[in-house]
């Protein structure tokens, strides 16, 4: 397509994007004034290519990506505004422009993120998540990749081609393999525990730099998933708090029945071990320029001390001050609760 083509109500400006079954082009809403994206399958809608099934698969991962993302409404989700074909019959996609940069591009640049940043994406991620699962869609491809950083530091979700519509399912070897779980490897039914995995890794990746579980090609990176403990913080020279270790590792237990119950549960577990407190919308009290320090996790400890000692009737305070406490003390004490 070239620029100032129009498909329907929509008036090509540029192209943003291609990849081996389409391409992604921002274009203007010429009713409204408002700018898009606009994704195109490049697949013949003529009865020869369907008879032939040409672009079948690509076709219904196309469909299936229009309904996920239609079907849910959420800050964190990217917005599905129409679908439709191109005059040539190709079938498109008119969604929310979104002109950040992904979490994948932010890793290759720096390496590894700060915790804090890493928290306040993935808090705002994994919200979209549980809700999510909360209307029976799996997403089965969470990835650095399909997570854009928007400006002021808004996450959001990409990319639900190969999402299951009606909560579990049977696996299929479609997805990213340096990010899948164990069952969708083997090819087993699948529960959104399959999220939680993969949210792990992209956690892991985040902090560290390095995915838990290596491998040079799809064999080893299986066989390495299936058969291997995850890598430890030490392996990967990490000095960042055991207990955050702790809590990866759980994301990423082979038997989905042992991983953390919900995306939103890993990430508190996360923050507490860091000593930031969060919320669905991200680290409270964020800022660009805030980093993490391990006298954080001290701050925090201190505090839950004060707050026990208060419980036991050894200190007296405000009630000003024991609200703080319990505020402070929150995430702590429901992650302590119930550990999944």
């Amino acid at each position: 397509m070239k620029v100032n083509e129009e498909i329907g109500k929509y008036r090509i400006i540029s192209i943003i994007g291609m990849g081996a079954s389409g391409k992604v082009y921002k274009a203007e809403d010429m009713e409204i004034g408002r700018l898009v994206a606009i994704k195109v399958l490049d697949i013949a809608s003529d009865i020869t290519s369907a008879m032939l099934g040409k672009g079948r698969e690509e076709l219904e991962r196309f469909k299936v990506e229009a309904k996920a993302a239609g079907r849910l409404k959420h800050p964190n989700i990217v917005t599905v505004y129409d679908t439709g074909r191109t005059r040539m019959g190709e079938p498109f996609i008119a969604m929310e422009l979104l002109e950040g940069s992904t979490l994948d591009k932010l890793i290759a640049d720096s390496g590894k993120l700060d915790p804090i940043k890493t928290l306040h994406y993935l808090s705002q991620i994994s919200s979209c998540i549980d809700y999510a699962h909360s209307e029976g869609v799996v997403h089965k491809d969470i990835k650095p990749a399909n997570i854009s950083i928007e400006k002021h530091d808004k996450a959001s979700l990409l990319d639900f081609g190969v999402a299951s519509l009606g909560g579990d399912g049977v696996g299929t070897m479609v997805g990213t393999p340096s990010y899948m779980s164990p069952e969708q490897l083997r090819g087993q039914k699948l529960s959104s525990r399959v999220d939680i995995f993969s949210l792990s890794i992209v956690a892991f990746e985040c902090l560290t730099g390095s995915r838990p579980f290596l491998g040079v090609d799809f064999s080893s990176v299986a066989s390495s998933i299936i058969q291997k403990n995850p890598l430890s913080f030490e392996e990967v020279e990490s000095d960042l708090p055991k207990n955050l270790e702790v809590a990866l590792h759980k994301g990423l237990a082979r038997n989905p029945d042992e991983r953390w119950a919900s995306a939103f549960k890993l990430m508190n577990s996360m923050a507490t071990s860091l000593g930031v407190e969060i919320t669905e919308s991200g680290v409270k009290e964020f800022s660009p320029q805030k980093e993490w320090s391990p006298s954080m996790v001290q701050v925090l400890s201190s505090e839950q001390s004060e707050l026990e000692e208060a419980q036991d009737g050894e200190i007296v305070g405000s009630t000003e001050t024991l609200g703080r406490l319990y505020e402070k003390a929150t995430i702590v004490d429901s992650n302590g609760d119930n550990p999944n």
